[in-house]
């Protein structure tokens, strides 16, 4: 019988562990974003509009590459991920002399993903 509860016991315990949901993510981890809803998020935000995603100039410069270049942010901050979506979502005047409009509308899930697919642009 005492082999019985103890077979039983394991069965419980290893039954217990299925199902159960993934771990939360640590604090301070944020989450990868979506390339896929990047390019929308590019698209929609009418960022095609003064930037290519090669290395050509329309009305500003071309994007290849952005999250690589080994210069500051026009606003003279790093070229992290934190600091591109500040600026993506504050605007400015860009190093051409042209004015980086404000997207104040833009979520941070939607910079997330603007920033997962600006990174593929290489």
């Amino acid at each position: 019988m005492l082999a019985g509860l103890s077979l039983a016991a394991l069965l419980v315990a290893g039954c217990a562990k299925v199902g159960k949901a993934p771990a939360a993510r640590p604090p301070g981890v944020k989450a990868a974003g979506d390339i896929a809803r990047g390019s929308n998020v590019f698209q929609r935000a009418g960022c095609s509009s003064c930037h290519s995603t090669g290395s050509d100039t329309l009305v500003c410069p071309g994007l290849k590459g952005v999250m690589a270049w080994d210069t500051t942010l026009p606003n003279g901050k790093p070229r992290t991920d934190d600091n591109v979506k500040a600026w993506i979502r504050s605007g400015g005047v860009g190093r051409t002399g042209g004015t980086m409009p404000s997207n104040p509308g833009l979520t941070d899930r939607d910079l997330a993903d603007l920033v997962a697919y600006l990174k593929t642009l290489k």
